[in-house]
């Protein structure tokens, strides 16, 4: 309440100083070298880039006037800025950030509010570059407890959309002419780059926001748009409505010539999707979504959204999405969908990244975490809504949590370069480090509404809740969040839980270490990588199917929960099913081979997701050398029944390793290639090619999954299809497709690999006629397409006029060649090819193509080489290049690493895989 009165005062008070001052003659203040202590060195409290707290801003009026209307380049764009701010302490010195900015010495001023106590003089200002700060020096303290308003000008070069922070400008092609269009990216220290600030999310204020634009463009903010006014040289300045109160790396900039689509939630929401005109129709799922998802959210959190009007903007270049309050900028790939360009999991994606970046309106904007090290609470609370909103649209939420989270989790925290959940930023610069996969409470948001917050204020909140709700640990002691979660935010990484039975006693012992199979070096941890692990247990005898939590694992190395098991020996239990909790288990043996016995005999008596960690944790234990492959292929033999989609996909992605490696052995492929097909036919003929959309999204990639895989194995039915759909594809026009999109990887393949250098030809000719007209992203996609699947043939000859043609000019697009090379060099028989070429011309200056990794390349087709002939290939490769500087030391040395350890994999696996798939 003190902050709005603070704020309304200083706005009358303003505009009613602003006309009396406006004529009055202000001596420019001088451009000082050395604006702070000691030659222009920054005092140790401000060595880490931090701003000091003895102003805070209260209030922004801000202009801007992004040009993109002459020929010149790079862009600029100008504007003026007054803060409105309050002096907490006794200072001469007002210190904002700034970057890349030429800053207007002579339009400089101070107001105070006071008018008996006028305010200081300004004297001198001067830049410090390296921390992002201009300081303004003033010729007497303000005030601490007094209200003040500083303003200037300001001008600068816009950034490309490349670049994409700060303001930057992008690009789009309609009827042939290059279009225009410019974009913003604040956070996490960018609004520095587009005007002077109080750079950092705790000082949050409001804005009033007026962009300049010129006919027939729309100028968008954050607020409602109040009024234009015509001005000169043909800009129209537009004002926008005051924001709520929040950090400024949420204001957003946009100018576009785009039409939008609009929907009206039940609570009066006004959302507006705005796209390029040539994207609409493919924008209508993303525009259907919108308000269902505001308005579960709105329910759930039983807090209304503040903002009146919600703009969601495409921009052809941006990734990602950023959750600016009010105005949402996506890049157009990422929410674009239709069932005729686009497979399912792209249809997903766009559900899931609408849903996070409005969740953000309540979990990042209404409340902010108070630095970027405690950017986990924002991205943490907003993915966790996301998933809950999805699911009350009827997205299964196996889909969402464990396929489209947990599995990415799991495996981006085996690096040692992985930053905890709350890492320690120090500085701004390395804010950008706080979000990593590991960070992507309606008593909450009410405490800490328009402010900021900290992770110790979130355990509190819920150390009182569980209190409130009776939630205690398991022997009935008082929960403690900040004990029992502080090691699983402040250290990297994850536990291996080992689970061993006492099948005499009925005791269960449960182990945990830190799951390291890469046996790197980790950073020292306070914790010692020891969590406090919470153990749930399901048994086959239980009569409850859900899991009880038994025991907490409070950093110690292991527990014995007594008489926990049945008393019969072949009967299983689980812990952590359904993946509850962060964390791997490893049974012992006996277990199983009982868990193995009942995927075979019931397999759906486990849940979705308990199905597909057991098939996700048995195949990473054999990648880390904890079992062998041959334990992991054992409890894969139920697929054949599995008619979900998450166990097959984790399946698929560790098998198509193995498959890698055996091309090499091809007794043991086709020995290989017999057991797949046999898991995927029944699939297949329950699945085959129709596909509808309806249908959970995981479902759909089933089916896709099932058409590759048979068609690669040769299945009679799935060739035939293929071979029948591929002369009905030559025989119709190029915008008339007879295959949805999301079997065209395996189509196209299939009908290269199978046909002749004609069936070839006209994938490359398709390929060129869609390279010469794509402008929208699902155009790209249909390329890229095209283009990998002219790697698929098994004619060495077609592979190698392939390989040499890639050298000439307009071939292939410039910018799809890196493609086109890995495609080869990681296809079955291209593989050779491109290694034969590699061997003779390795130290020559054009061995790929220009743009292209010819490191990249060699790693490619070495992830093939497994076998004695390899090896020793390889060997002579090296020796006939041995390594002139430290770059070629480094690409040599990663190169022999790649082949000894599929070499390694080979030793440890190929005998026993053999014999094992010779007896299923």
């Amino acid at each position: 309440m003190e902050v709005m009165m603070v704020r309304e005062s200083l706005l009358l008070l303003l505009c009613f100083l602003g006309a009396t001052l406006a004529d009055e003659a202000v001596p420019e203040p001088q451009q000082d070298p050395n604006p702070l202590f000691n030659n222009g060195v920054a005092p140790k409290s401000l060595e880490d880039g931090r701003l000091p707290t003895a102003i805070e801003p209260v209030h922004y009026d801000l202009e801007i006037r992004p040009d993109i209307y002459t020929s010149q380049l790079p862009f600029v764009h100008n504007g003026h800025v007054t803060i409105l701010m309050h002096a907490v302490e006794a200072t001469n010195q007002i210190i904002l950030n700034y970057d890349s900015l030429t800053l207007v010495g002579g339009s400089m001023r101070l107001i105070g509010f006071n008018l008996t106590d006028p305010a200081p003089s300004i004297v001198g200002w001067g830049v410090l570059p390296d921390l992002d700060f201009l300081v303004i020096t003033l010729s007497n303290n303000l005030v601490a407890g007094r209200a003040y308003a500083f303003s200037m000008s300001f001008f600068g070069d816009m950034n490309t959309a490349a670049g994409r922070y700060g303001l930057y400008w992008d690009t789009y092609e309609e009827n042939g002419e290059t279009r225009y269009v410019v974009g913003s990216q604040l956070q996490t220290i960018y609004a520095r780059r587009v005007f002077p600030v109080f750079d950092e999310p705790s000082f949050k204020a409001t804005f009033n926001v007026t962009i300049g634009r010129k006919s027939p463009y729309n100028a968008i903010g954050n607020g409602a748009l109040l009024y234009s006014e015509e001005v000169e040289d043909g800009w129209i300045m537009d004002h926008f409505d005051t924001t709520p109160r929040m950090s400024c790396y949420l204001l957003a900039f946009v100018v576009v010539d785009y039409g939008y689509l609009e929907t009206v939630t039940s609570t009066g929401t006004i959302s507006r999707l705005w796209v390029r005109d040539d994207a609409l129709e493919a924008a209508a799922y993303g525009n259907q979504i919108i308000g269902p998802i505001t308005e579960w959210l709105e329910t759930y959190t039983n807090y209304h959204n503040v903002m009146p009007i919600v703009n969601h903007v495409l921009l052809p270049s941006h990734g990602g999405a950023m959750e600016n309050w009010g105005l949402i900028i996506y890049g157009e790939s990422t929410v674009l969908w239709d069932e005729n360009w686009y497979n399912s999991g792209t249809r997903r994606g766009t559900a899931s990244i609408i849903a996070h970046e409005l969740a953000h309106f309540w979990f990042g904007n209404l409340v902010t975490c108070d630095w970027w090290s405690n950017t986990w609470l924002n991205e943490g609370f907003a993915s966790f809504f996301d998933s809950k909103a999805l699911e009350a649209l009827d997205w299964p939420p196996n889909e969402i949590v464990y396929q489209g989270d947990v599995r990415g989790m799991f495996v981006s925290d085996l690096s040692s370069s992985i930053q905890p959940v709350r890492p320690d930023v120090t500085t701004p610069w390395e804010s950008m480090t706080a979000f990593t996969t590991s960070s992507y409470a309606k008593r909450y948001l009410q405490n800490f509404e328009f402010s900021n917050a900290e992770t110790d204020d979130l355990w509190a909140m819920l150390t009182a809740q569980a209190a409130q709700e009776g939630i205690t640990n398991p022997d009935g002691s008082p929960l403690d969040v900040k004990n029992k979660f502080d090691p699983w935010v402040l250290q990297s990484g994850y536990p291996l839980v080992q689970a061993i039975r006492n099948y005499d006693s009925g005791d269960l012992t449960i182990f945990q270490s830190h799951f390291n199979p890469n046996t790197e070096d980790w950073p020292p941890s306070d914790f010692g990588y020891s969590w406090n692990v919470p153990v749930s247990v399901l048994t086959e005898n239980d009569n409850d199917p859900d899991a009880k939590l038994v025991a907490w694992m409070d950093r110690v190395p292991a527990i014995v929960i007594e008489d926990a098991m049945p008393s019969n020996a072949s009967e299983w239990y689980l812990v952590n099913p359904g993946t509850r909790f962060f964390y791997r288990v490893q049974y012992d043996a006996q277990n199983m081979a009982n868990i193995n016995r009942q995927l075979v005999d019931d397999h759906e008596v486990f849940d979705v997701e308990t199905r597909a960690a057991l098939i996700e944790d048995i195949f990473t234990f054999a990648r880390a050398e904890i079992l062998t492959e041959v334990d992991a292929f054992e409890t894969s033999q139920f697929l054949k029944a599995e008619t979900e989609g998450i166990p097959w996909l984790i399946f698929d992605s560790y098998a198509q390793y193995v498959e890698r490696l055996l091309r090499r052995f091809p007794e043991t492929e086709a020995l290989f290639s017999e057991y797949i097909e046999g898991l995927i036919r029944p699939v297949y003929e329950l699945k085959e090619w129709d596909i509808d959309w309806r249908e959970p999204t995981y479902q759909n990639e089933l089916q896709q999954l099932a058409v590759r895989l048979a068609c690669k194995l040769d299945n009679a039915d799935c060739l035939e299809t293929n071979a029948d759909l591929f002369e009905l594809w030559l025989q119709l026009p190029a915008d008339e497709n007879p295959v949805i999109v999301g079997h065209r990887p395996s189509f196209y393949c299939t009908a290269v690999r199978t046909g002749d250098e004609a069936d070839w030809t006209a994938i490359y000719d398709r390929y060129k006629e869609d390279a010469g007209t794509s402008h929208l992203p699902f155009d790209s996609v249909e390329k890229s397409t095209l283009l990998e699947s002219l790697a698929c043939s098994a004619d060495v000859q077609v592979l190698q006029k392939y390989l040499d043609d890639l050298f000439e000019e307009d071939f292939i697009e410039q910018a799809d060649l890196t493609r086109a090379m890995q495609s080869l060099a990681g296809s079955v028989a291209g593989r050779d090819v491109v290694w034969d070429h590699l061997m003779q011309n390795w130290d020559t200056a054009g061995v790929v193509p220009s743009g292209v990794s010819r490191a990249s390349i060699l790693y490619t087709v070495l992830e093939g080489f497994a076998s004695e002939v390899d090896s020793v290939a390889f060997a002579e490769f090296a020796a006939r290049y041995p390594p002139e500087d430290s770059e070629e030391e480094e690409i040599m040395s990663r190169a022999s690493d790649i082949v000894a350890e599929n070499r390694k994999w080979v030793d440890r696996n190929l005998d026993e895989l053999h014999d094992w798939l010779s007896s299923v």
